[in-house]
């Protein structure tokens, strides 16, 4: 048996070659698998060692050989029914491209009431907010009223209990609107004077 202070380490060599570098590693590998009591084939510790040598040498030239994050896909935007689940049939394309003939058609005083629309929104300055838009108007409480019945009328679609045009058919949805309009110039009348005059 040999005595603890007999022994004494071999004189370590720095490893000066790629090749040595490989070999030397191999050997500590299998070292560690013979005290571990893994029998393990030469050229899978061959593979290994070189596999982890490559890692160093990247690591050292600063080469980032980690593979790529796999990144969640970015979740689906939820299709929204816009009409809520309720059964109303798609508006036709044209359902608002009303002629200036045809409403002439329902009444003959559609001209002069348009007449004395343009002078109820003559100053009108474009905004988002129809209120405001109202009120840079010549005659800001008539403009709103003009203004709602437009918006009514292009939203009778909906079924909200506010709007005069709700469940009227094309036919009657017209005739309501110059209605409506006859009825914003009548009111009118007292501070612009008379929009029609019967002849």
């Amino acid at each position: 048996m040999i005595e603890a202070s007999a022994y004494r380490p071999a004189k370590l060599t720095p490893v000066t070659s790629p090749h040595a570098l490989r070999e030397a590693t191999v050997r500590d590998y299998k070292r560690n698998a013979e005290r571990a009591g893994i029998n393990v084939p030469s050229s899978a510790l061959e593979s290994l060692a070189i596999a982890d040598l490559e890692m160093v040498d990247c690591l050292q030239r600063g080469i980032d050989r980690s593979p790529p994050i796999a990144r969640p896909p970015a979740p689906k935007k939820p299709v929204i029914d816009p009409t809520g689940g309720l059964p109303f049939k798609a508006a036709p394309a044209k359902r608002d491209a009303l002629s200036y003939v045809e409403l002439t058609k329902l009444s003959a005083r559609w001209p002069f009431a348009m007449g004395r629309i343009r002078r109820i929104l003559e100053g009108a300055v474009p905004n988002r907010d129809p209120i405001l838009v109202a009120m840079s108007c010549s005659y800001p409480e008539m403009a709103v009223r003009v203004l709602r019945l437009h918006r009514d009328y292009l939203m009778r679609g909906r079924d909200s209990r506010h709007n005069p045009f709700r469940w009227m058919n094309e036919i009657d949805a017209r005739r309501a609107l110059v209605r409506f309009t006859e009825d914003i110039c009548d009111a009118s009348s007292g501070k612009l004077g008379p929009w029609w005059v019967p002849k």
